[in-house]
């Protein structure tokens, strides 16, 4: 993770400690999207370069505000909002082979189970 750029959507427990894992681990930015106020100072606190509402704030002006000229290295779908993946992957660099670990009920496969995938 050294040097990455970090995009994690969902700030609850599990979200707020990937932002504190991935800090430990040298990510360069580290972009939390959450609709909780409470739970977004939480990932600041945690770790996180930016904690954003995705009601208030698009990613490209996070992006750009950062001055990141490609997108996120990384993405971490952690809310299980099957829109925040929609936003989350077109975000990162390249979607063939970049990391993208997520679990939406919505889009599970057909055995029920939680979907992980390689973007």
């Amino acid at each position: 993770m050294l040097g990455e750029d970090v995009l994690i959507t969902g700030a609850g427990p599990i979200g707020a400690m990937a932002a504190a894992v991935v800090r430990h681990a040298g990510a360069r930015h580290i972009v939390v999207v959450e609709p909780n106020g409470f739970r977004r100072d939480l990932a600041l606190r945690m770790g996180a370069s930016r904690a954003v509402d995705p009601r208030e704030t698009d990613l490209k002006t996070v992006m750009a505000d950062l001055d990141m000229k490609e997108g996120f290295d990384i993405a971490l779908e952690i809310s299980g909002d099957p829109n925040a993946l929609r936003v989350a992957v077109p975000s990162c660099v390249t979607v063939a082979g970049s990391p993208c670990w997520g679990c939406c009920p919505a889009m599970r496969p057909s055995t029920g189970g939680p979907s992980f995938s390689t973007c």
